[in-house]
């Protein structure tokens, strides 16, 4: 895995309390500090005040949704920097490209294994740390 992604931070955005902590096992595991966050507005705030090394951000969220999430942390200078990965069961086409086009690095459909959740990671942290 490398030593870059150890004691990286990670922002989890996700609605779904097992989903959630499933995810944060298995990052958790392999060494990464992990927060979540169950809503938009929660995930926002902990974007702002943790200023995490990626976000994993569901699309479907109460409250604001993953798609406008993404749309404020880029337009705040604090954020505009934190790589989003997003995760959902919405893998159709156009909110794959909505979600890149407001400048996600990833996509992940769920249902997901714990080997797609830790590739994606760790590629993202990878890509930006050089």
């Amino acid at each position: 895995m490398g030593d870059q992604a150890i004691g990286a931070s990670i922002l989890v955005i996700e609605d779904n309390k097992v989903i959630a902590e499933f995810i944060q096992l298995v990052l958790e595991e392999k060494g990464f500090k992990v927060q979540t966050a169950p809503d938009g507005e929660a995930g926002l705030a902990a974007c702002l005040n943790l200023k995490p090394d990626l976000v994993l951000c569901d699309l479907v969220l109460p409250g604001i949704d993953g798609f406008e999430v993404i749309r404020r942390a880029a337009e705040n200078p604090e954020t505009t920097s934190i790589p989003f990965i997003y995760i959902s069961a919405k893998s159709d086409r156009a909110s794959v490209r909505e979600g890149m086009g407001l400048g996600a690095e990833d996509y992940i459909s769920k249902p997901f294994t714990p080997a797609e959740i830790l590739q994606a990671v760790q590629t993202r942290l990878k890509r930006r740390r050089g």
